[in-house]
């Protein structure tokens, strides 16, 4: 059998000489079962180095020809081990967004009639593509100086000329729609789909995987440092590998009420009627619990074998155990300008919104469809993201170093 570095070499020397690679690419097809994500950069790296590739086209070309080959012969990594907080983590994150964009793009540009009758979603799509600008600036401003420390830069170097032209198709589809080209619209938007999908596989084939095998624990952690200055697609997870404190030495309880709700929750969990666990909760707890003994037991529950993923599941009807209580609490007399007091008018505001495009939703003419309104209601919402990212980049991390990271991981959810 022949070397599949060698071969893989050689498809790439032809493929910077602009050669036709098709029989050479077939050959490697038939011919290798797999290849690592290791070998791969290997070659190209010995290439760059060697100046192989001349510019910023030929990386695309070059690029693209290779796709099947990353696609299809390299062997998916087991990325999953890394847990909510780690940078690998949030790109994968990313990505599944990254490609519900892309079936949503598909659905738009295989209907010939959605541009008419769906334009608000066009433009959302647009807005979309263009904030992907986001995920690719944090690999290249955050990731790639990184790998470029331990001598791997091809990818970077291969990896900026195609987001550089996702950046030049997101801008030619939303200046498209902009000025009511919808022949060109159809045109760019399935390209821009199809390489926005590619550089996810490309990622979690290639980057990523290199990345995890050459980056250290502190350079991640350095890493994760500059990261929000940039942004995300998603809210930031916390950093869920620094040390946590003890939670207990800061929220109190009196003795036996934490055993109590702990008891009533485990009922639920056990399918008990709501109206049950309402009495029990007005019987044994005199139908009073505060914040505090709230997120206690939020932080007991998998000690007692209840899941973060049956708590996410099950948590809008467990609150409805203790809602009355919980109705009650506010925090009162907050210096203007305090960070729980822009919390709380940023809840207010939100609110308003909502129960404005509800009020809309209802009234909406589907063949007349309002698309100023939906716009900048689209555009609001996308402000909401800033709220979620303070209180994920800004307010957890201080809860977790007190232990306080149950209801930061559900409210992420």
């Amino acid at each position: 059998m022949k070397d599949k570095k060698e071969l893989l070499r050689q498809i790439m020397i032809s493929l910077a000489r602009k050669e036709n690679v098709d029989k050479q690419i077939e050959s490697f097809m038939n011919e290798i079962e797999s290849i690592s994500s290791e070998e791969v950069t290997e070659v190209a790296q010995e290439l760059e180095e060697k100046l192989i590739f001349s510019n910023a086209d030929e990386h695309v070309n070059i690029e693209r020809k290779l796709y099947q080959l990353i696609e299809q012969k390299i062997p998916a990594k087991g990325l999953s081990k890394f847990g909510q907080g780690h940078p690998i983590h949030t790109f994968l994150e990313e990505n599944k967004i990254i490609r519900e964009l892309g079936q949503r793009a598909r659905a738009l540009y295989e209907d010939e009639n959605s541009y008419e009758s769906l334009k608000s979603d066009w433009l959302l799509v647009s807005k979309q593509y263009l904030d992907l600008d986001k995920h690719y600036l944090r690999k290249e401003n955050q990731l790639f100086p990184f790998l470029e420390k331990y001598g791997f830069s091809h990818p970077s170097t291969i990896m900026w000329s195609i987001h550089d032209e996702i950046r030049r198709l997101a801008k030619e589809f939303s200046a498209a729609l902009q000025n009511g080209k919808k022949e060109e619209a159809y045109k760019i938007l399935p390209r821009l789909k199809r390489e926005a999908d590619e550089m996810t596989v490309k990622e979690e084939k290639v980057l990523l995987p290199t990345a995890a095998h050459l980056l250290t624990a502190d350079d991640w952690r350095e890493l994760r440092k500059g990261e929000d200055e940039i942004g995300w697609l998603i809210p930031e997870p916390p950093v869920s590998w620094q040390v946590k404190g003890e939670m207990g030495s800061y929220l109190k309880s009196e003795p036996g009420r934490i055993d109590a709700i702990m008891s009533i929750v485990a009922d639920f969990f056990e399918g008990k009627e709501l109206d049950y666990l309402t009495k029990r909760f007005e019987n044994e707890l005199h139908g009073k619990i505060s914040p505090g003994e709230f997120a206690l037991a939020e932080q007991k529950m998998e000690d007692h074998g209840i899941s973060n993923a049956q708590f996410e599941e099950k948590i809008d009807d467990l609150l409805k155990i203790f809602k009355s209580s919980l109705e009650k609490v506010s925090v009162k007399d907050l210096p203007v300008g305090h960070p729980l007091d822009t919390f709380i008018k940023e809840n207010e505001a939100i609110k308003v919104l909502l129960a404005d495009m509800r009020q809309n939703a209802k009234n909406v003419d589907i063949k007349n469809v309002d698309t100023d309104y939906w716009t900048e209601a689209y555009d609001k919402l996308g402000q909401v993201n800033t709220h979620y990212l303070r209180k994920e980049n800004q307010l957890f991390p201080f809860l977790e170093k007190k232990g306080f990271d149950k209801p930061s991981t559900v409210m992420w959810a």
